[in-house]
């Protein structure tokens, strides 16, 4: 297939976007443009570290899509499926319907009813 579908196109449109989203935020922070921002030049540091690194990372992944290579394609989805699950509510959500019975016999124990 020599063209890209329209599908990875816009895949590979939402990865730079998402580079972009925290490439900013890594400035905003590095530049101490947002006021409500902790004071402690360390916290500080340490976020927008975290920021450039994601930012790098999503680069990278990238980079290594637009090869095409396969072992790259694996290790690309496998951050990003970690970074869905830690930026997300995904766990909560797992949990909570894991954990269904005991939320519900909960409320009918502390409403009395059945």
């Amino acid at each position: 297939m020599s063209t890209r579908p329209l599908s990875v196109r816009l895949n590979l449109i939402f990865i730079f976007l998402n580079f972009l989203v925290w490439l900013v935020l890594g400035v905003i922070i590095a530049a101490n443009l947002q006021p409500s921002l902790p004071a402690q030049r360390l916290l500080k540091g340490i976020m927008a570290a975290m920021s450039f690194t994601s930012a790098v990372i999503l680069l990278a992944a990238l980079i290594l899509l637009v090869k095409r290579k396969h072992s790259d394609y694996f290790i690309v989805l496998g951050f990003l499926i970690v970074t869905a699950l830690l930026g997300t509510n995904l766990i909560p959500i797992v949990l909570l319907i894991k954990d269904h019975a005991w939320y519900l016999q909960e409320e009918t124990l502390a409403t009395g009813e059945r």
